[in-house]
């Protein structure tokens, strides 16, 4: 049941999604990387879990975080991310709107939600701080504001 739960999920996700187009990919340097990419690494935070990026190209990425605990909690956030990165600097801002959903309590919840953030690149490291604004619309009407930092490393 929770797999097909979690497929509808992600389903949901990729449909609600801004399409993925090419752009272009920024500076000499951006160009130069290989696309796609991949991040792994840990947000800590309300959602604290397991934190995955995709990037597609320097301005295009796909964000995955996955967040359980002994209780019986098991949630899931897909975004879709628009980046921009600041010219001669570390520094890339993102933003996009993504899906929510899991089990808590017995109980399944699902709903929209957004990431908005900035990251830091050292090498092959990432320092994010990231604003996730939710809303569970099922099993009732909930809306929050959740903050996490985390580090990803860049595979």
């Amino acid at each position: 049941m929770i797999r097909a739960y979690l497929s509808g999920l992600l389903l949901v996700g990729l449909l609600s999604a801004e399409p993925l187009q090419a752009q272009d990919d920024g500076t000499p340097a951006e160009k130069a990387r290989t696309f796609p990419t991949l991040e792994i690494g840990a947000v800590v935070g309300p959602f604290s879990g397991l934190s995955i990026k995709y990037e597609t190209s320097s301005r295009k990425a796909w964000d995955f975080h996955s967040s359980f605990n002994a209780d019986g909690f098991v949630g899931m956030r897909i975004h879709s991310l628009s980046q921009s990165a600041v010219d001669n600097s570390p520094l890339t801002f993102y933003l996009g709107p993504g899906v929510l959903g899991g089990v808590s309590d017995s109980a399944v919840f699902l709903g929209p939600a957004a990431e908005a953030g900035v990251f830091f690149k050292i090498e092959h490291y990432r320092i994010v701080l990231q604003l996730m604004p939710e809303m569970e619309v099922i099993p009732h009407l909930e809306g929050r504001i959740l903050a996490g930092v985390g580090l990803r490393i860049f595979l």
